[in-house]
């Protein structure tokens, strides 16, 4: 692996860190900027599904994105076997530290 990558489980947190971004599993503090990201005409124009609620993005996010990347990783690590499982992960800028 290039050395201005690394791949960690901090905290029980997944993360992948590279030069300029890090990719993490979404976190609860992130739905305002998950929200307004998601409210943008150019998301919205192709993913009308997501335009919803601030109330159920954060619904969605606790009961859903937060718990599926832990069903994720746990199959990861107990075997491999993921299914229909997918890993959501934001993509925070290290200048900013924002997603």
């Amino acid at each position: 692996m290039n050395a201005d990558k690394k791949l960690k489980s901090a905290d029980d947190e997944f993360t992948i860190e590279c030069s300029e971004i890090i990719l993490r599993e979404y976190r609860v503090e992130d739905l305002d900027d998950l929200y307004a990201l998601t409210q943008q005409p150019e998301i919205t124009q192709y993913l009308p599904d997501w335009n919803v609620p601030k109330e159920q993005r954060l619904h969605w996010l606790i009961h859903y994105e937060t718990v599926e990347n832990k069903k994720f990783l746990r199959a990861i690590t107990e075997g491999g076997h993921i299914g229909q499982l997918r890993l959501r992960l934001g993509i925070i800028l290290k200048a900013t530290a924002s997603l």
